[in-house]
């Protein structure tokens, strides 16, 4: 890729460097929103926005075809993304937001792929996207990922927290202990009936 951009704003810049590319971007929505001057010559995508995000002083996550920008400290420490089992992962977005509010953002996602969405009540923010044909999964990992968040995934619901509290409100898993027959519980002493 060669672009060369001056004083342009972040957001501008990343729909040009993803502009006819599968997946896109999502990034936290900040005011004054930060302008970057840039050459970018043969630089390959993901090097081109990680260069964005640093002069700007985001963090960048790339996540399959989806651009993730965040603070540098959530995407230093951000979990790999691993699509969840199931056809969740078979159903694709388009979702094209400005300074959104991340709770509408994700009703608008709601709405379109019918699934139930649950927002811890302090992992708040405002976000912009650009995201084409992405899977329904990777786009909620970039949005709870872009304001400092986390999401999990059950065959219910998809659950958004901030980062170590998805616990909160997320149902824990069924262990092997919690599905054995009583008599059979690990240090049960009685008879099997």
């Amino acid at each position: 890729m060669t672009l060369t951009l001056a004083s342009c704003p972040v957001s501008l810049a990343l729909q040009l460097v993803t502009a006819g590319r599968p997946g896109g971007f999502v990034m936290p929505a900040r005011r004054p929103e930060p302008l970057v001057t840039v050459t970018l010559v043969r630089r390959p995508l993901h090097l081109a926005l990680r260069d964005i995000g640093e002069q700007t002083g985001f963090g960048t996550v790339t996540a399959e075809a989806l651009q993730i920008l965040t603070s540098p400290h959530a995407a230093l420490f951000s979990p790999r993304y691993a699509a969840p089992a199931g056809g969740m992962a078979d159903r694709a977005i388009t979702l094209e937001i400005e300074r959104t509010d991340l709770d509408h953002a994700l009703t608008l996602m709601a709405k379109q792929t019918s699934l139930k969405v649950v927002r811890h009540p302090d992992l708040v923010g405002t976000v912009t996207a650009r995201v084409r044909e992405v899977p329904v999964p990777l786009a909620l990992f970039g949005l709870a990922l872009a304001v400092e968040g986390e999401c999990g995934f059950t065959p219910e619901a998809v659950y958004l927290a901030p980062r170590g509290r998805l616990s909160e409100i997320m149902p824990p898993p069924a262990t092997p202990s919690s599905i054995l027959p009583p008599a059979t519980q690990p240090g049960d002493t009685r008879p099997s009936p």
